[in-house]
Formats: C-alpha cells, sequence, structure tokens
C-alpha cells in the first residue's frame, strides 16, 4: 500500500470511532442520572464505559498519528530508518494499533466483571481470581443473560492468541466455531486468525455495551451499595 493510500486508510475509522465514543457518553451521561454514586466513588460498573472510551480515544490517536506523520515522507526524512521500510513500518504499526485496541477492551472487561463477581459473592470463583471463562459463565448465569456467551467467548478467544502470535492453540487442540453478529468465526488449530479487523473490534465494542448495560442493570447488580475496583 502506497502512502497516499495509507493516509486514506487511516482517516475511515475516525468517524466510526466517535459514533461508538457516542453511544459510551449516551451511557455515561444516562448513569450519572440514574446512580450517581457510581461516578462519585468511581464504581467498576461506570467505570467500563469510561475505560472503553478512553481505549477508543487512543485508537484514534493513533490512526491520526498515521495519517498525519507516518505518510508524510518529510516527517520520515528527519528520521534515521531506510526509506525502503516505510511502508512495512506503517503496515505493522497499525497491526499493533489493533492487536492493543483488543487487548485493552479485554483487560478492562475482565477487571471489571471480576470486580463486580467479588462485590457480589467474596467466595464465588476463587474470590474472583478463577479463569475469566468461569467468571462471565458465572455472572451471566446469575442475571439470566446467557444470550451473551458466544460474544465473551469470541473476544477471549481472540484475545488468547496473544500468547502464540495470533496462532489459535487450544489446550484441547480442537477447533472452535463461534457466531458473533450473525456471522461464523471458525478458529482453526495451528492456524493464524484473520479477522480481527478494527470494523470487528469496533462492533465488539458496542456488543460489550449493550452486554454490560443489560447485566449492570439486573437487579442483583444494580442493587449493590458500590463494586470497587482493583479489590479481586
Amino acid at each position: 500500500m502506497e502512502l497516499i493510500e495509507w493516509k486514506k486508510f487511516a482517516d475511515s475509522p475516525l468517524s466510526p470511532t466517535e459514533s461508538v465514543k457516542d453511544e459510551l457518553r449516551l451511557i455515561i451521561a444516562e448513569y450519572r442520572r440514574k446512580f450517581p454514586s457510581w461516578e462519585q466513588n468511581n464504581d467498576a460498573r461506570r467505570s467500563w464505559f469510561t475505560g472503553a472510551k478512553l481505549v477508543l480515544s487512543t485508537s484514534q490517536l493513533g490512526y491520526i498519528y498515521i495519517r498525519d506523520q507516518l505518510t508524510d515522507i518529510t516527517w520520515w526524512k528527519e528520521k534515521t530508518i531506510e526509506h525502503n521500510m516505510i511502508n512495512e513500518h506503517v503496515r505493522e504499526f497499525e497491526i499493533y494499533l489493533r492487536y492493543g485496541f483488543s487487548n485493552m477492551l479485554f483487560t478492562v472487561t475482565e477487571e471489571t466483571l471480576r470486580s463486580v463477581v467479588r462485590s457480589v459473592d467474596s467466595t464465588a470463583c476463587n474470590g474472583g481470581t478463577s479463569s475469566f471463562e468461569s467468571i462471565y459463565t458465572y455472572l451471566l448465569k446469575l442475571t439470566k443473560k446467557q444470550q451473551y456467551l458466544d460474544l465473551f467467548n469470541f473476544h477471549r478467544l481472540i484475545r488468547n492468541t496473544i500468547h502464540t502470535n495470533g496462532v489459535f492453540r487450544p489446550t484441547n487442540h480442537r477447533d472452535k466455531s463461534i457466531t458473533f453478529m450473525g456471522k461464523q468465526y471458525n478458529f482453526v488449530c495451528g492456524e493464524k486468525i484473520d479477522f480481527q479487523s478494527y470494523e470487528l473490534l469496533l462492533n465488539l465494542v458496542s456488543q460489550y455495551k449493550v452486554a454490560l448495560v443489560d447485566i449492570f442493570e439486573a437487579d442483583i447488580i444494580s442493587s449493590l451499595p458500590h463494586v470497587e475496583r482493583f479489590k479481586w
């Protein structure tokens, strides 16, 4: 891809990202009205939405950096980098952005749900320290929201490939298929996943938003006086 193409490519995610941030802003504003103590006390139930918004903003900055600096040949001329490697560097940086987006989104989600589980029952899931799969399975069963199981499974499988440079290598050595937003995604043992697009990641944020609003507003979760972060 030529630099002029990278410039257009890097500009294209900025508006869709802002649209997803707007979705989160609406929830944050609604929770400020409905659950004012959540903002005042840095409640984990609210912090997922502010954390996910920060992940999106950071990703936007990365694409702005590609668009305005990394596609400017005069910017590169000031650097001690071989010019025949420019396209490769831009390509690797964009991959880095997507992997960072996915992993930080996963981290925010995992931290939040572990905190919620521990607040519900400090003895559940080994004090909130069991595998993340057991954490969200417990929480979805508790709130009767099992319809979101594929969402959490899908992102967990994507995230687990971080240990093997994007290659799906499950401990049971079995392929896995998951349907997400009406499309089937195949995780083939020993093969690299090739579907972690930026559009998919934005869809993950939007779907998480729907799921977590539904979970957090279940009576058993919304009635918790406080969900403290960093205590599991």
